[in-house]
């Protein structure tokens, strides 16, 4: 059972780490575009 929620806290950390990356991407094509 605790190898089941540490891989579900590392499934949740990547998500943000995603989400994170999803939002600064696109500003630096912007800054890239200037």
């Amino acid at each position: 059972m605790q190898e089941m929620k540490e891989g579900k806290i590392k499934l949740s950390l990547l998500r943000q780490f995603t989400e994170i990356n999803l939002e600064i991407e696109p500003a630096k094509d912007l800054e890239r575009n200037k």
